[in-house]
């Protein structure tokens, strides 16, 4: 008896665990990232924030002379994607968005750089 409700235990979190993946892999398939365009930005800090999937993001970013000089993330809700941080050091470097995402972090990629893309762009 005690081994037919371990089964079926494990067999149901297996189960939200693949229902799980396929509604974050949903919500990212759908996020529409543009590049973000700092010709027309104005020096100081912007806020913004995005949701995909269960992953939640808020960022500050600081612009300075039409570039990007740091992001910050005050609010990282991210399962397993704490690695897709390091995606911020990238965005600096090459002065964009359109980076490629980290593997293993799809979801919390996508959501920090669709926070940045708020940020800049007002929304």
């Amino acid at each position: 008896m005690k081994s037919k409700i371990i089964v079926t235990m494990i067999c149901m979190i297996i189960i939200g665990f693949v229902v799980i993946n396929i509604l974050a892999q949903t919500a990212i398939n759908k996020v529409e990232i543009n590049d973000i365009n700092l010709v027309d930005v104005a020096n100081g800090e912007y806020q913004g924030y995005a949701e995909v999937g269960p992953v939640k993001v808020d960022a500050t970013v600081l612009v300075d002379d039409s570039e990007v000089v740091s992001i910050v993330l005050n609010k990282h809700l991210n399962g397993l994607g704490k690695k897709a941080e390091s995606i911020i050091n990238e965005i600096i470097d090459q002065q964009s968005i359109n980076v490629d995402s980290i593997s293993g972090a799809t979801a919390s990629s996508v959501c920090i750089k669709k926070a940045i893309e708020n940020a800049i762009e007002g929304e």
